[in-house]
């Protein structure tokens, strides 16, 4: 009962790595996927995104993974964080993440900055452009983000996912080898014992028709003493039918 418990906890235990594992790639796929598109798929009002230049270093380092949330114009406040379409000629209409500095007419524009940069962004960002705000930054999806980027980072996140099938499926293919070799030998000494029997009972059978070949003459006295006695049961019946044609 013990060892069965331990083994379903190690099976949920695995479930949830592997788990983990695939919902991070997933994500970190999809966020590389949604960054290189104009338009940015949103569950339930939330998505996430890639930043990927140093311009709001240190609240967004470059490279950095982030949650953002949809935000009608309307709502937004200057010092809040938003994700745009850039109508700047010199990025070609990619998405941007800038902070708020000022806002133009009835939320109409957005005069916006990087945190790291020197100067306001040259272009405003339109309201209907605006994409999302930003929430934070996501640690862990930014680490695959990057790691994925990255040849070294691919192999070794590769690396890890061969380790945990391993992890996972070496113990029981071991005790599958030990069964497989047990269960062969139990064969072999079964194939080995029947031709062992086999063998056995053919000397048997040969000396016994050995045995047979080298005394043929106490065959033959048995059945000539067999066939004395019986001529000599008939010999008195003979003697009566002789006087019987005498005595007519």
């Amino acid at each position: 009962m013990k060892n069965r418990i331990k083994k379903v906890f190690k099976i949920i235990r695995n479930v949830i790595c592997y788990t983990v594992v695939i919902v991070l790639v997933a994500l970190t796929v999809f966020v590389m996927i949604s960054n290189a598109k104009k338009e940015v798929p949103f569950f339930k009002g939330r998505s996430v995104m890639l930043v990927v230049t140093e311009s709001m270093f240190p609240t967004i380092p470059g490279r950095s993974s982030i949650l953002v949330e949809k935000v009608d114009p309307a709502d937004i406040k200057v010092d809040d964080i938003i994700v745009f379409v850039s109508d700047d000629p010199a990025i070609e209409g990619l998405k941007n993440t800038h902070r708020v500095i000022e806002i133009v007419g009835d939320n109409e524009e957005f005069v916006t900055k990087g945190d790291n940069n020197a100067v306001n962004d040259k272009y405003t960002a339109k309201a209907d452009k605006v994409i999302g705000r930003f929430v934070r930054v996501l640690p862990v999806l930014t680490t695959m983000s990057r790691l994925l980027a990255s040849g070294t980072g691919l192999f070794i996140i590769l690396l890890i996912i061969v380790g945990m099938i391993l992890i996972m499926y070496l113990p029981g293919a071991k005790r599958s080898l030990k069964e497989l070799e047990a269960k062969s030998k139990q064969d072999r000494q079964e194939m080995i014992d029947r031709l062992v029997q086999e063998e056995v009972q053919k000397m048997m059978e040969a000396d016994k028709a050995k045995e047979e070949a080298e005394d043929p003459g106490e065959k033959t006295e048995i059945e000539t003493a067999e066939t004395v006695e019986g001529s000599e049961t008939d010999s008195p019946e003979d003697d009566c039918i002789n006087k019987d044609d005498l005595v007519e």
